[in-house]
């Protein structure tokens, strides 16, 4: 594994072979390929190929949104009732190694530490203070990370699923470096080279890369949503999902024995996706890479959800006849649909608890959340079927296989109200 100690070498990078990129020709997956339009200089522009322009806003949406109130940020009382934090195992993820069970830390927001098959990779990492162009305006944290990027152990890789600055941070990836491999989705490669990160790939949906051996699989998948980091660049790269598939263990130091004890394991990353009514976009992505192990699934900015999720003014009507399905960011009820169409075994809350980036109030998540599971399990509308669905402290792990160490007021009333959600 490769050390954060030489994250400041501009040259590590230029000494190592970037991973190919693997495209997968197979023609049952060309109606879930992005649609892409080549425009000057080289650009190509992006949309999601079963509903082009759907998360586009028209000029009636966004004066909408204006007129709806705001809530608060939460008060540093409020969020250490309703947020506690929990103590980070460093001893624990420090001593991962090929062979152990999968471990999954929340960070914050989009920010996971994922440790499987003996690799150690981050997924949209950012430890900023603001999400923003500018670290003197814009969203700004209500909860730190949970670790510092001083405090990770060794990186493999980094996942990033699109540019938006609460997904891709500068100053975070001037602080990781070059000494892990970028992976990126298509588009992204220029800007990461603009900051000086030359050890990076960048791939289109279900592309795949093998970024340390043959036992370790990085897959990009699609997701609902878009792309943009100014008024002039949208949808100018990709956005995604990924799959991380550990067929064992990583490098050639595993004895055969070892290798042979060690048990596939498969994660998957959802990113910012929304729920995708026009096609079975998430069921293809279980049915070919699931089930999986662990999903990290949003549930937050989704409020109002009208305008979070709607469709652009031209697409009026989703097939189920609500308008609030089918945008570019997720509800809770929605992640658990997502999480059984992509034949989740257990699911983590992501996107949420962190930044003010919509209309919902800081803790409406987990309870919508518990409340659609809640109507899932005693049959009264929802979606369920995607196994447990855990909504975790900052700082806290879920390790494959184990019971979660801690329980926040969130899990305990998802485990009262519907038996069996918030504890694998």
């Amino acid at each position: 594994m490769l050390s954060l100690g030489a994250a400041r070498n501009p040259a590590v990078s230029a000494t190592r072979r970037l991973p190919e990129v693997v495209a997968d020709p197979d023609p049952t997956l060309d109606a879930f390929r992005p649609l892409e339009k080549a425009l000057a200089g080289g650009k190509v522009k992006f949309d999601n190929p079963w509903a082009p322009g759907s998360t586009d806003k028209s000029p009636a949406q966004m004066w909408d949104l204006m007129r709806h109130p705001q809530p608060p940020y939460p008060t540093p009382a409020q969020v250490a009732a309703d947020l506690p934090f929990a103590e980070v195992d460093h001893a624990a993820i420090h001593s991962h190694r090929a062979g152990d069970a999968m471990r999954v830390t929340w960070i914050g927001h989009a920010t996971l530490l994922v440790q499987m098959g003996g690799v150690n990779f981050i997924t949209d990492p950012i430890f900023a203070e603001r999400c923003s162009a500018v670290q003197w305006a814009g969203p700004k944290r209500y909860t730190p990370p949970a670790m510092r990027v001083s405090e990770l152990p060794p990186l493999d890789f980094v996942l990033l699923s699109h540019n938006h600055y609460d997904h891709l941070c500068y100053e975070t990836v001037q602080e990781i470096g070059n000494a892990p491999l970028w992976i990126v989705p298509k588009g992204v490669k220029r800007w990461m080279r603009g900051a000086g990160i030359d050890h990076c790939v960048e791939m289109s949906w279900w592309d795949h890369v093998l970024p340390l051996s043959d036992d370790f699989k990085v897959v990009c998948l699609p997701s609902q949503h878009w792309s943009s980091r100014t008024p002039w660049d949208r949808n100018t790269s990709l956005w995604c999902s990924y799959a991380a598939i550990s067929n064992g263990g990583s490098g050639s130091s595993n004895s055969a024995q070892q290798q042979q004890q060690q048990q596939e394991e498969r994660f998957y990353f959802g990113a910012d996706t929304a729920l995708i009514p026009r096609a079975p976009v998430h069921e293809a992505i279980g049915a070919r890479y699931g089930p999986f192990d662990v999903a990290a699934l949003p549930i937050g900015a989704y409020a109002p959800r009208a305008f979070m999720a709607a469709q652009h003014w031209l697409w009026a009507r989703a097939v189920d006849g609500r308008r609030e399905r089918g945008g570019g960011h997720c509800a809770p009820d929605e992640a658990l649909q997502i999480a059984a169409d992509v034949r989740a075994r257990r699911s983590v809350a992501i996107h949420w608890g962190t930044f003010h980036l919509a209309w919902e109030g800081y803790a409406d998540a987990p309870r919508e959340l518990v409340a659609a599971a809640a109507a899932a399990r005693s049959g009264g509308g929802g979606s369920g079927g995607g196994g447990a669905f855990e909504v975790l402290r900052h700082g806290e792990s879920v390790v494959r296989g184990q019971p979660r160490r801690y329980a926040c007021k969130w899990s305990e009333a998802a485990a009262a109200s519907a038996p069996g959600l918030a504890q694998a």
